[in-house]
This record gives C-alpha cells, structure tokens and sequence, in this order.
C-alpha cells in the first residue's frame, strides 16, 4: 500500500448541489480522533498507527511539500525547503524526506536526504514519533565541514590554502600541512599533499604522500559518518543513526497543518 491518504473516505458523501467543502475543513473532520479525551485517545493511537501516519502522511505532505518551513530539532531550530515526502509499507512503514537549502545550527545543506528503515507511532507513556534505520545523505559547504572537524582534531588549526587546498596549521604556525581529508567510517584519513616549515614549502610527490587517520570522537544521537569527500568546494556525505525518537503534541501539529504553519516551533 501506499500513501498518501484519502481523506475523503472518512466523511459523508457530498450532496451534487452543494459546494465541495475545502481540503483542510475535510483533513481536520478526518482527524478529530486524534485529540479525544487521554481516556480514549491513547487507546485509539495504539489500535491506529496505521491510520494515523497515514493521515500524518496525507497533512504534512499537503500543507508543505514544496514550501519552506521552520521547526526546532535537537535543540537548534532548523529552516528548509521540503522538496517531498513519502511514507509506505503496509505492517512495517518506512520514510523517506528531501530537504534543499536546509540551514541547522551553523551547518548549510545545499541538500539532504534523511531515509528511514522504520517509522512509527508509540501511544504510551505519551504519543511520540519512533524512526530507526536511518540513512542521511547530503551536500555541505567544504568550510562549514573544516569548522566542524577542526575542534575535533586536537593540535591542529584547519583551512584553506591560497590553491583551496584543505591545510593544517600547528598554533605556533611553525608548520602547516596541506592534506586532502576523507572521512570513512567514522574515522578521518588525512593524505599529506604538501608541507612548509617556516618559508621553507615543498610538494610532496604521489609516491610519497603519506596518510595518517584520526577517529572521530562518539558524536550525539548514535551519528555516524560513513562516508565524506570533497567535491569541488563541497563536500558530499553518507551517515547513519540507530534509531531516534520525538514527542508528539498531536493537537498542535493538527493545528499547524490546518492553518499551515510551520510545526513544532
């Protein structure tokens, strides 16, 4: 099966000679379910998750596929243009979401793809929004990236060469290295392209260019990097994350897609 859902199928049937009420008048009748009293509705989200992330499906999609929005993620808020949506599967669903222009505490994507193996929706304690399988792809700014790594590579100041090649700066500027990063499985491979001691810079040969590799510290949520490489002055990436899971105020983001305003800011 595939979604998105029919709203239509959960209303009464349209007299010929009356107007044909509005999308989010028929998607708000469709979805009162969601917000009964916590006595029923946490019996009903648990009998309905189906039903309901179809229903999720159908509004999100809807009201912002194709438009820019703002909501708050991890603690920093997050502003992209939702290129589209999909979630499919019949008694294991899975997701998957294209963003462009995407801009999240400090970090640019030019774009990002976020699959998920598993996605779904748990009642109790409180209704919260389960994904697991995750796969992340993306394009990001070379300078954004250095920013990230430099913190991360203890001893070292990184940036760019007048060439822009990535380089390494000892902080008595005694020494600098220029290297082209590769990060693989969680680790930094740095290949030594060239060097200056002081005035003295030499290029160093194919032969004889030597690769040392840095292990990325644990980073939050379960992250991964899988795969990261240069390409021009961006760098294209692969990540994966475990699982990861947010709470749900289902009344509030039924409201934000009537009125279609961005969710969970």
């Amino acid at each position: 099966m595939t979604w998105p859902f029919d709203p239509w199928n959960l209303r009464p049937s349209v007299r010929a000679d009356e107007p044909a009420p509005a999308w989010p008048d028929l998607w708000a009748e469709a979805t009162k379910w969601w917000t009964d009293p916590a006595t029923r509705a946490t019996e009903a989200l648990t009998e309905g998750n189906e039903r309901l992330l179809a229903e999720l499906t159908e509004g999100v999609v809807r009201r912002f596929e194709g438009r820019h929005v703002s909501l708050s993620i991890a603690g920093g808020l997050v502003r992209a243009l939702v290129d589209w949506i999909r979630v499919r599967g019949d008694e294991r669903h899975d997701a998957r979401l294209e963003l462009r222009d995407v801009a999240w505490n400090g970090w640019a994507f030019e774009t990002l793809s976020v699959q998920a193996g598993s996605v779904r929706v748990e009642a109790r304690p409180s209704p919260r929004l389960v994904v697991s399988a995750v796969r992340l792809e993306g394009r990001t700014p070379l300078d954004d990236l250095l920013t990230w790594l430099e913190p991360r590579i203890p001893r070292w100041g990184l940036g760019l060469d007048a060439a822009d090649r990535v380089v390494g700066r000892r902080p008595d500027l005694s020494l600098a290295l220029a290297v082209e990063p590769v990060v693989l499985d969680g680790r930094v491979q740095l290949e030594l392209r060239a060097l200056r001691w002081r005035r003295v810079a030499v290029e160093v040969p194919a032969w004889l260019r030597l690769t040392r590799t840095v292990e990325l510290p644990d980073l939050p949520q379960g992250l991964r990097i899988v795969e990261a490489r240069r390409a021009g002055a961006a760098v294209e990436f692969r990540a994966t994350v475990p699982s990861a899971q947010a709470p749900i105020d289902l009344g509030r983001l039924r409201d934000a897609i009537v009125d279609a305003a961005p969710p969970f800011v």
